[in-house]
């Protein structure tokens, strides 16, 4: 979808009034569009910015997508973010695996995460998805708000968490509930088609990895997202 494919105009008589759109003020439109099934929907009050000389209205495709993104969500009783876990534990994967929709390793997880929005960004789609932030670490990128989301999940009774760590002595555990696994394949359906694949290829790439593969992966595709540290004379 284009900009000008998103362009909505009030009258070719108004428009020949000037020469050309550069007045701009913000407005919002109830978008028509399909969905991923390419059934019609009416997205509502999607920003958009109108011509203040002949009252043209544009449509950004990032905030359309990003609107699509936010209604499936709600459909489904989750907020973006939360979507985006869902959906990533639901990705396929290029084998069979003893336990499907589960993920094992915080450190893992977050990086997925991340690989996932990355992904995305190198097909143009990465400012058209709403995802969470992500901090600067000694073992690079880790989502802001992860604990906080799947917290969220577990109480909805999407997600089941066992939650790990050095205390506990083993690891974390991320996995689809039966209720969870559902409402993934819900939220699934209703993604376009360039969101799944790249999940599902930053998925494939990162489930083939250890974890010590992952962490040299990301510090060197993404050094920026490295918090500065002095390596140990062994890893120098």
């Amino acid at each position: 979808m284009s900009k000008e494919q998103g362009s909505q105009t009030k009258g070719e008589s108004a428009k020949r009034a000037h020469a050309a759109c550069v007045s701009w003020i913000p407005t919002t439109v109830d978008y028509e569009t399909v969905d991923a099934s390419g059934r019609k929907l009416v997205l509502p009050s999607v920003p958009a910015q109108s011509c203040l000389e002949c009252g043209s209205i544009r449509v950004s495709p990032d905030d359309v997508l990003k609107a699509e993104q936010l209604r499936a969500s709600t459909a489904n009783g989750v907020t973006p973010t939360e979507g985006n876990i869902l959906l990533y534990l639901h990705a396929p994967l290029p084998y069979v695996t003893k336990q499907p929709g589960e993920i094992r390793e915080r450190y893992r997880f977050n990086k997925m995460l991340f690989y996932q929005w990355a992904e995305l960004d190198k097909t143009g789609l990465g400012q058209a998805r709403v995802h969470d932030s992500f901090l600067n670490d000694v073992r690079g990128p880790v989502p802001e708000h992860i604990d906080e989301n799947c917290r969220s999940l577990e109480e909805k009774g999407l997600v089941e968490v066992e939650w790990g760590g050095k205390v506990a002595k083993r690891p974390f555990v991320y996995r689809l509930t039966p209720k969870g696994r559902a409402t993934a394949a819900a939220l699934w359906g209703l993604t376009p088609g360039a969101v799944r694949d790249a999940v599902t290829k930053s998925k494939f790439e990162l489930m083939a990895l250890d974890r010590f593969e992952i962490k040299e992966k990301v510090h060197k595709e993404y050094p920026q997202f490295r918090k500065t540290y002095t390596k140990p004379e062994a890893e120098a």
